[in-house]
């Protein structure tokens, strides 16, 4: 944590001379684990997340940010029982986390020019720390995760005047449980969808 305040410290000094924008926005967001438990599946819920973006520099660009995530999976495990129905138990994973996202893009046209659409590409590094963290499938109470979540992180946006559009994916590479009761290694994958405004600071 300490490392990644520090790194925010000096990107934000790096471009107090550059030009700035604040990003508000919100958006949803699809949450998905890559590994599944024997006669188990993952299905995604829709979630939802609010921050803000600090955005410096022309047409090469660099972000900082920082956005509560609530985000949810649900595990759907069969039971095989002999001369009976199958049984069928679901749970659900609720992860509410500070996600702070350290990024580097391209706009295709200079912002200098004032266009009025403006796409761009851009990726980096996407720690989050959760903050809460539940499971409420009956017989697994009290799961530890992973004190922090790293992920890789790219997308595209596309800039409409004061307002702007994105997408990007999370490609875990840290485990999302830390608990021996747990036996696979999961890592967690997110697709996020976001709208929000372009507030222009004077350099």
């Amino acid at each position: 944590m300490k490392k990644t305040l520090s790194l925010i410290s000096l990107v934000v000094a790096t471009g107090a001379m550059a030009q700035m924008e604040i990003r508000p926005h919100l958006g949803v967001n699809l949450q998905d684990l890559t590994e599944t438990p024997a006669f188990s599946e993952w299905k995604s819920k829709a979630g939802v997340q609010l921050g803000a973006d600090l955005m410096f520099g022309s047409q090469l660009y660099f972000a900082v940010g920082a956005q509560y995530v609530h985000s949810a999976v649900v595990i759907t495990t069969t039971y095989e029982v002999p001369n009976e129905n199958d049984v069928t138990v679901e749970g659900t994973v609720t992860t509410g986390s500070l996600r702070v996202p350290l990024r580097v893009g391209y706009r295709f046209t200079d912002p200098e020019d004032e266009p009025v659409l403006n796409f761009r590409l851009f990726g980096g590094l996407a720690p989050s720390f959760p903050i809460i963290t539940e499971f409420d499938q009956d017989g697994l109470q009290d799961i530890r995760f992973g004190s922090t979540q790293l992920a890789l992180t790219a997308g595209l946006g596309l800039d409409i005047s004061v307002f702007f559009l994105e997408a990007g994916y999370d490609l875990g590479l840290t485990s999302f449980f830390d608990d021996d009761r747990i036996d696979v290694d999961p890592k967690a994958n997110m697709l996020q969808i976001n709208a929000g405004l372009r507030l222009k600071l004077a350099r």
